[in-house]
């Protein structure tokens, strides 16, 4: 639940963060559980929980103070409650129409700053009859430290934690609705592999412009998992930027920030020894896709998408990476990483059998400075300018921020290169919302 560097417990359900005068000041039923704790350290991170717990659930409201630490609380400290500017005092339990779903409140503690505890908790409330769903963030702040009580400074802080507890939210949700729970699974098990997996054979080839690859076969070492994967070796000034294979890696992170999963799975070894030979540079091993063929050879209507959405989802990916070697070679008709499943039970690399699919390969090419890709050019299907986009791709542009782009990239790529890439985004979506505003919604975003 948590996830901090500074050293935390867990007791019973509250996450109480190992810091003596912290627990202290806390109310009387956390600090008892957290007094044994206190002889471990005193360093607390400000920005994140000091404890954890869930809330009870009650029909139609949800507090921000659990009931065994609200009296103490009034006791011992000023407190104000933060939601729009309202008072927000345990009300009388309201009959309410928003009873089709809801989902617990979760209380979390912070010291966002000294002298101060700011407690926030969210509830959802949902309505399916009218499609409608109600969100509640609620923040309680008290002095601490006998500090006298600011109204304005205590507001200012409990309005700072609302906007922490969404965003922290909002991230929240967009990774869980980046991959089906189905696929997640798959992802972790290929990506541990082309990470972690010894290679067990290699197979040599060497392209048109002299760029040597390698097809191999690697083993998991605790699980005994194999899959075949393409080496691609690192060489001395990228082949002047059309052969920088951290991108395959960048543009796979990518693609599944945008909900795509249409770009094989890859990771980026710093070094690595392969067909009895040791690449101080590294290189990108990427996931193989067996009973490959080019997707132009396969009808529309058996790609098991949208024709349409496959081509804009391909053209935005490539604006945002300025991959400008998107040409009918690259797009791909094979056995998908996480769509499909193992043949008799068994998890070797022969055993998969994967959803033949559409498939992105090359993307080593990406973010050369020369490069020039524009929603506005054509495709290598001929199909024209990108003016439809899939609704899911559309969102997930929504959420493409700064520090989901770093955490995703930023082992690939530079931090102008990602303020490039973010320019890009809102360029891309600025692009999208005209056309909907001129054209309307069904014209423009494919569902």
């Amino acid at each position: 639940m948590l996830q901090s560097s500074v050293r935390h417990r867990k007791v019973s359900d509250i996450y109480c963060r190992v810091d003596s005068t912290s627990c202290l000041k806390l109310t009387r039923a956390v600090r008892n559980r957290c007094k044994k704790y206190e002889h471990l350290g005193s360093d607390v991170d400000h920005s994140q929980p000091l404890f954890t717990t869930e809330l009870p659930k009650f029909e139609g409201w949800a507090p921000a103070w659990s009931p065994s630490q609200s009296a103490p609380a009034a006791e011992s400290a000023q407190r104000i409650n933060v939601e729009s500017g309202l008072d927000l005092s345990p009300p009388s339990v309201p009959k309410t129409s928003f009873s089709d779903a809801r989902e617990h409140a979760l209380e979390q503690c912070y010291i966002t700053h000294p002298g101060s505890l700011t407690c926030s908790s969210a509830s959802v409330t949902c309505d399916e009859r009218s499609g409608t769903i109600m969100l509640s963030l609620k923040a309680s702040v008290r002095s601490t430290e006998g500090k006298k009580a600011n109204r304005l400074e205590l507001e200012e802080l409990g309005w700072l934690a609302l906007k922490l507890a969404a965003e922290e939210r909002a991230a929240a949700l967009n990774q869980q609705m980046i991959l089906p729970c189905e696929h997640d699974e798959r992802h972790r098990q290929v990506l541990n592999m082309l990470k972690n997996g010894v290679v067990l054979d290699a197979t040599k080839s060497v392209n048109s412009f002299g760029h040597v690859s390698y097809v191999v076969t690697l083993e998991d070492q605790v699980s005994k998992q194999r899959c075949q994967a393409l080496f691609k070796p690192a060489i001395e000034g990228d082949g002047e930027g059309w052969h920088r294979v951290p991108i395959e890696a960048a543009a796979y992170h990518l693609n599944l920030l945008l909900g795509m999963d249409c770009v094989p799975p890859a990771v980026f070894r710093s070094a690595c020894d392969v067909d009895w030979q040791h690449f101080d540079r590294g290189g990108a091993f990427i996931y193989w896709c067996s009973a490959a063929t080019g997707l132009s050879k396969v009808p529309p209507r058996e790609w098991g998408c949208h024709p349409d959405v496959m081509l804009s989802d391909t053209r935005i990916l490539d604006v945002l990476i300025q991959n400008s070697d998107r040409h009918e070679g690259h797009f791909m008709w094979a056995e998908h990483w996480a769509k499909g499943a193992y043949k008799a039970g068994r998890v070797s690399h022969d055993a998969w059998r994967g959803r033949m699919h559409p498939i992105l390969i090359d993307q080593a090419a990406g973010f050369r400075p020369e490069a020039f890709v524009s929603l506005e050019h054509e495709n290598a299907f001929g199909s024209g300018p990108t003016n439809t986009i899939s609704s899911k791709t559309y969102m997930r542009l929504r959420f493409l921020d700064l520090p989901a782009v770093t955490a995703a990239l930023g082992e690939y790529i530079s931090p102008e290169e990602i303020r490039s890439l973010l320019r890009r985004k809102d360029e891309i979506l600025h692009h999208f919302d005209t056309l909907v505003g001129t054209k309307g919604y069904h014209q423009v975003v494919l569902e």
